[in-house]
């Protein structure tokens, strides 16, 4: 029986009728053990939602959230549930949401705005809903409004929704808002300000509201098939993934002209518009792509998306592009595991999300399941060139180590040169001949690296590792080419990784490394 009911919660798929859905949902409601089996069914793109109007795929998310009241919420459905309150004004979806977060094990502060932001949104969709069985289109057996399972939340959360006491206030004189609810809206406001509830900012028996940005670290789902996605820009010219997304970090984001909700598409448009002018002022401009992609290909022309970016001020140009994509939306689907679905070739729903691509066009960072502020994406952006160049510096820091160890250990005569190439069974003549040259251009490339520690002294991290590495450079050259000395050899190597690696460490952590040393 047990094996039954695991089963049947985790085999939904696009063929699920809505009544089998909702009696899954409904056996995790009676046992709230299995609660963490809905949650591969919260991204957008699962397969459940492939074919579904717009509406039943709402219908069956909000019921899916409302759940979350009797069986507690997941701290990994949370990003769901602040999406959906932040984002959305469907009004079922909305009190799913509402209701959801009263799953939690005690109410937080930070939750207030997002439960503003939705009962503003319900002003104009406010509706009646009923949870107590699926879906009813008439004659629900409980009566309640969307807003008033969203102030029942309010009243759960008590004084941890004290910072929005003024502006529930001001809805409650909206002229939306009629003289019933806003008399139950002061009651709410009342009921909060009378709260004894004391929240301190404490990790014991929270779940984290801050939401983690999504970090691909150094995954590379670049295979060769993505050579083959070609894309179309707002001026019609095409151009293929690797050739744009490749040269420098680029910010991509996902839109659709016929998108009918002002908080998803065309806030991420607008956003986009933002987000150039606060790359001018950082001083990045043309050191970043932007694009936005579109999920509708098939509608949504060059002339389209163009009109729609400049309506909102992103201004499209050789950095900053529209595209739809002409060949290999599977794959870019694939690529960024975009959180969208279709019924047919028509978004049903879909995510709000960004990423951030890294010059070899890398998945470096993103954010999903929330709105994104220019400032957030930059620090991002800083964050992904800090990162690549801590990888050069790296490779740097062992150069000049690698190459005195060749210094010291090459062989210094023809004969020991022969015996080093016969043991890899080598024996051709010709390569003698060269390689007795090649000690000097060692000691070159080894003068070349001190000279770049020189020229760094005032950017990178003082005097103190160009002197350092400057008496390995003299020990290798001096004591062990000169003198012959080869016990100098080891401390002379030493100092040469002393120095480029004090070279490459971040500023800050130099600094704090000086005062602990008292240097």
């Amino acid at each position: 029986m047990l094996t039954n009911r695991v089963t049947a919660i985790t085999r939904l798929t696009a063929q699920s009728t809505e009544e089998e859905i909702a009696a899954v949902i409904n056996l995790v409601k009676q046992k709230p053990a299995y609660r963490r089996r809905l949650l591969p069914y919260l991204p957008q793109q699962h397969p459940v939602y492939t074919g579904r109007g717009t509406s039943e795929v709402k219908r069956i998310r909000g019921y899916l959230l409302a759940c979350f009241l009797h069986t507690g919420l997941p701290a990994r459905a949370l990003p769901f549930v602040l999406e959906v309150l932040e984002t959305e004004s469907h009004a079922y979806l909305l009190a799913g949401a509402a209701r959801a977060l009263r799953g939690l094990p005690a109410p937080q502060p930070q939750l207030a705005p997002y439960m503003l932001k939705a009962a503003y949104a319900l002003r104009f969709t406010n509706d009646v809903v009923d949870f107590t069985t699926w879906y009813q289109a008439y004659l629900p057996l409980q009566q309640t409004t969307a807003l008033h399972e969203v102030l029942q939340t309010f009243r759960w959360m008590g004084s941890a929704a004290l910072s929005v006491r003024e502006d529930l206030s001001q809805l409650s004189k909206d002229v939306l808002v009629d003289a019933p609810l806003a008399t139950m809206m002061q009651q709410t406001i009342t009921g909060i300000e009378k709260s004894q509830q004391v929240y301190r900012n404490t990790c014991c028996g929270q779940v984290p509201v801050t939401r983690p940005l999504l970090s691909f670290g150094n995954r590379k789902k670049r295979a060769a098939r993505l050579a083959a996605i070609t894309l179309s820009d707002q001026e019609e010219k095409e151009i293929l993934f690797t050739d744009f997304f490749s040269g420098k970090p680029t910010v991509v984001t996902f839109f659709y002209t016929r998108c009918d909700n002002p908080e998803k598409c065309s806030l991420t448009i607008t956003r986009l518009g933002q987000l150039q002018k606060a790359l001018q002022q950082a001083g990045m401009a043309g050191q970043v792509n932007i694009a936005a992609i579109s999920y509708d290909a098939g509608y949504d022309t060059a002339l389209r998306m163009k009109v729609y970016c400049h309506e909102r001020g992103f201004i499209t140009d050789e950095y900053n592009r529209a595209f739809r994509v002409t060949a290999g939306m599977p794959v870019l689907q694939q690529y960024f595991n975009a959180g969208v679905n279709y019924v047919g070739s028509i978004v049903n729903h879909h995510a709000v999300e960004l990423y951030v691509l890294d010059a070899d066009g890398a998945i470096a960072a993103g954010v999903r399941q929330q709105q994104w502020q220019p400032q957030q994406v930059i620090t991002l952006l800083q964050q992904v060139q800090t990162r690549k160049q801590g990888y050069a510096a790296k490779g740097k820091a062992l150069l000049a180590p690698l190459l005195s160890f060749f210094i010291v250990f090459f062989p210094k005569c023809p004969l020991c040169m022969a015996a080093y190439l016969s043991v890899l069974g080598i024996t051709n003549m010709h390569l003698l001949q060269w390689s007795m040259r090649l000690q000097p251009v060692l000691v070159a490339l080894l003068a070349v690296n001190l000279l770049v520690l020189y020229r760094g002294v005032k950017t990178r991290n003082g005097w103190l590792p160009f002197y350092i590495s400057l008496a390995g450079f003299t020990g290798i050259v001096v004591l062990v080419l000169g003198l012959k000395m080869a016990a100098a050899a080891y401390p002379s190597i030493a100092l040469l990784l002393a120095g480029a690696l004090l070279n490459s460490l971040p500023h800050a952590v130099f600094i704090k490394l000086k005062r602990i040393l008292h240097y």
